[in-house]
């Protein structure tokens, strides 16, 4: 822009002292054409309008340009925004399954008839003992159940029947059918909820057992006359 304005007041003077030159010859009734300024003033002219021409070509090479200029710089941008989020989605994915809890396995429901079949079984077993010894007669119904040996739901384990043998004698003579007492349904929610004070036991008799099957395996822990083994 400096180089137009400058060319166009040096064309201005030109073109003046032309026009002066022109005016101070003398005049008669017929005009005296001046070839010389005549051809100045059209060199100048033509230059001018080469210059100008030029001039638009410079800009607008230099309009063109910058658009692309602009062009990359917004796909630079949108490029590194897209990496940014992928990182962030994927930096985001990583972070949260990091923090989330980490659990064996999801805590299992049981049913108003799971605690009542468990609670009556306890009942049955352990009426007259310790409140640990109904604690842990309720466990080992449910170490059972994730005993793969074992049947897997709670009224399969307290059933079972092994070459025509009961697992529990209370099915067997018929006590499991009597109601559980207050103490037997705390006694089997606690175990319900996880609790055992066996240490993991899959096995209960009384210190009157003459099985010595029973009485060969490995003892975890005594409640009153109840002994619990592995």
């Amino acid at each position: 822009m400096n180089r137009i304005i400058s060319t166009l007041l040096v064309a201005t003077f030109t073109l003046g002292l032309s026009i002066l030159m022109l005016n101070s010859f003398p005049s008669n009734d017929t005009p005296v054409v001046n070839d010389s300024l005549y051809a100045t003033r059209q060199l100048v002219t033509e230059s001018i309008s080469e210059f100008l021409e030029d001039e638009n070509d410079v800009e607008s090479i230099e309009e063109t340009n910058v658009k692309n200029e602009t062009k990359e710089e917004e796909v630079n941008v949108k490029k590194n925004t897209d990496q940014q989020n992928t990182v962030s989605r994927g930096s985001g994915s990583r972070l949260d399954n990091s923090k989330k809890p980490q659990t064996s396995e999801a805590k299992q429901k049981y049913s108003e008839a799971d605690l009542d079949l468990l609670a009556r079984l306890i009942t049955a077993e352990a009426q007259l003992e310790p409140y640990e010894a109904k604690v842990a007669v309720g466990a080992v119904v449910m170490n059972r159940v994730k005993n793969k040996i074992f049947p897997s739901t709670i009224k399969g384990v307290i059933y079972q029947n092994i070459d025509g043998y009961q697992q529990f004698t209370p099915v067997a003579n018929g006590w499991i059918n009597k109601p559980a007492s207050s103490e037997s349904i705390k006694a089997a929610k606690e175990a319900l909820n996880g609790r055992d004070p066996t240490k993991g036991a899959l096995y209960y008799y009384d210190n009157t057992s003459t099985s010595e099957w029973l009485r060969s395996r490995q003892v975890s822990v005594t409640f009153g006359n109840m002994i619990y083994a592995y």
